[in-house]
């Protein structure tokens, strides 16, 4: 088909004269292309591969969610749909397809799309929740200052506190920390001096040029290639890295704490996991068991999950 649709008359189907098809401009090109695709992923695979397989481990641990009671109050929630016993199908995630690593759902219920009051609906009485606290901040923080972040008091609080805002809420402190850390125009001088902002954006932007893809490297070695603009280059990093610390913490939980945790569903950055009020997850094991896989990655920090029982 590919010789017709040319017009050439090959008669050795094993060599197609390329010579016939292409500039020797644009076939040197594609094949510099090819020679440096060829290196990075050497290099991904290398640097990466072991974690993202490390981290994929509780998105194939999954267990089904039994709830036949909420497609009947939900009609038009048709992923939802259970089976003859009322399991639910286990949700299949992928990690490939955006920039940034963000879980997609390829097939099964689409959790991640769900309206916070049905999820609430599909999960209460039956599941118990994991979340950590302003993950993103806190490890941007790490990254960008190679301080460490020791207390495991609501990151905002800590922020406030430091900052001396205490004519701010909790609230209009995450407002500012969020805007300033992601390129809105109501930037705080204060708070882009206190995450280092402006230093780590130009090593990033250093990073990308030296790259001839224009490509950057997350914290784990993932490569990512954000858009042109600059203002924008901390939040790819910062989100690639995080789902995958994300997931890696969620896999080690599970991993380490079978009997307690059996996970359901995965979002950004919170599990769900069926609730047994008899034997729920100790908050404090958890975090210590975090604490053991962290502490070597980065010394001294602290990244708490908060446990809520959905009822």
């Amino acid at each position: 088909v590919f010789e017709q649709q040319l017009g050439i008359k090959n008669t050795n189907k094993d060599k197609i004269p390329w010579e016939s098809c292409l500039s020797s401009r644009v076939f040197h090109k594609r094949l510099n292309d090819l020679g440096n695709y060829l290196i990075n992923h050497e290099q991904d695979l290398k640097y990466y591969l072991g974690y993202y397989q490390q981290s994929n481990s509780c998105l194939t641990d999954l267990v089904s969610l039994n709830n036949p009671q909420f497609i009947l109050n939900h009609p038009t929630a048709t992923s939802f749909y259970p089976d003859a016993s009322g399991d639910l199908d286990i949700p299949v995630y992928n990690r490939t397809t955006s920039i940034t690593g963000r879980l997609k759902i390829i097939s099964g219920p689409e959790i991640l799309s769900l309206e916070k009051t049905l999820r609430l609906d599909l999960l209460k009485n039956r599941c118990f929740e994991l979340d950590f606290n302003a993950i993103e901040p806190r490890l941007l923080y790490v990254l960008a200052t190679g301080k460490p972040v020791s207390s495991s008091d609501d990151f905002y609080m800590i922020v406030k506190r430091d900052l001396n805002l205490n004519n701010l809420t909790r609230d209009q402190v995450k407002h500012l920390v969020l805007c300033t850390l992601y390129g809105s125009d109501t930037e705080q001088d204060n708070i882009l001096e206190y995450f280092n902002i402006e230093e780590f954006r130009e090593k990033l932007i250093d990073e990308r040029t030296k790259q001839q893809d224009g490509s950057i490297t997350n914290w784990f070695g993932r490569r990512i290639k954000p858009p042109v603009k600059n203002s924008n280059i901390i939040n790819y990093y910062v989100q690639s890295t995080a789902i995958d610390f994300v997931l890696l913490c969620f896999s080690w939980l599970i991993k380490n704490h079978q009997e307690t945790i059996k996970p359901v569903f995965i979002l950004t950055d919170a599990l769900y996991g069926l609730n047994n009020p008899n034997h729920l997850p100790d908050i404090a094991i958890l975090n210590k068991t975090i604490k053991q896989l962290t502490n070597s990655m980065f010394p001294g920090s602290e990244f708490p999950v908060k446990l809520s029982c959905l009822n």
